[in-house]
């Protein structure tokens, strides 16, 4: 029996990996994982990482190259996905090496994190990931309508204003992803927000804040906003909307400043979600760049994603 680890050779081979992902993930639909992979412009076939036994794919992990924002500077993030082992080979530690060679192989590419979603934590726990404290809460929807004018997003007239937009509110929230345009028009073309929850505000035709939404039963939850005065614009927009769809309450990340600026916040549940997870690949880059005093790991997390700091918004796909 030989086994091989490394990462794809051609685009060819990354959608052969594509039947051993779908049939890891027999539950989700198809089509999800291979509209993934063609609309995200940042991946290359060398993204997508294998294992190999007697030359037939058996399990495979996809990397999503990511610059996020920790304290308003871009670190070099690796997004981590899809690990998943064809059901014939499960049990035979595929998932595993091939972890440990995404993480060697990401050190060395000069990657400083890694970042995942799990609902088995304690499997990731054993490569060094660290789960981050979520910032999400329920709130009531204000009665105030929203002070402008609310349209549906369209790409071709609102797409320059939100990006501008965004390029100004996120930086400061740690875990933030940096877009560029094609980046921005995979993740809208992916999620279908122009049918969907994305809704503008204007002011005298200047954009004031947009949302991206999902309903969740009768929750309206954020999976991402920006404002460019205040909170109350992205709450009486998001009010508006979940009216109209039915909603009684919304779901949202909040900054410690914006909790003051919330009506009655109640922290979500800690099993209403995957959790989220961070690998501190290059200790000493960190220290270094955020003049930290001590480059341990533990140390790390506890300074730059402590309680309350982490953002990371829903709609960047990985």
């Amino acid at each position: 029996m030989n086994i091989q680890y490394r990462p794809a050779e051609s685009p060819d081979e990354v959608m052969q990996s594509l039947d051993v992902t779908q049939k890891a993930f027999d539950r989700t639909p198809a089509d999800y994982f291979r509209k993934r992979l063609e609309l995200d412009p940042t991946l290359n076939p060398g993204d997508t990482f294998l294992a190999l036994m007697d030359g037939r794919i058996a399990a495979v992990v996809q990397r999503f190259p990511r610059d996020m924002y920790v304290r308003g500077n871009p670190v070099r993030m690796a997004g981590i996905g899809n690990v998943g082992t064809h059901p014939d080979f499960r049990g035979e530690g595929l998932a595993s090496g091939l972890m440990r060679q995404v993480l060697q192989t990401s050190l060395q590419q000069e990657f400083e994190l890694a970042m995942l979603f799990t609902r088995i934590p304690d499997f990731f726990a054993e490569f060094g990931f660290r789960p981050v404290e979520r910032n999400e809460f329920y709130v009531e929807p204000v009665p105030e309508a929203p002070r402008g004018e609310v349209g549906l997003f369209s790409r071709k007239t609102d797409l320059a204003d939100v990006m501008a937009l965004y390029e100004t509110f996120t930086p400061p929230r740690t875990g933030t992803i940096r877009r560029s345009e094609a980046y921005w028009n995979g993740q809208i073309d992916f999620a279908r927000d122009e049918q969907g929850l994305f809704y503008v505000l204007r002011r005298q035709g200047r954009l004031v804040a947009y949302i991206r939404g999902a309903r969740l039963g009768e929750t309206l939850r954020l999976m991402e906003y920006a404002y460019r005065d205040s909170l109350v614009d992205v709450l009486q927009l998001a009010s508006h909307v979940a009216r109209e769809q039915g909603c009684n309450r919304l779901r949202l990340p909040l900054t410690p400043e914006e909790l003051f600026q919330a009506p009655a916040p109640v922290p979500i549940g800690a099993d209403e979600e995957d959790r989220i997870m961070l690998h501190i690949l290059n200790s000493e880059s960190l220290t270094e760049r955020f003049s930290l005093w001590d480059d341990d790991p533990d140390s790390i997390m506890e300074n730059l994603f402590g309680p309350g700091e982490f953002t990371f918004w829903q709609t960047d796909f990985f």
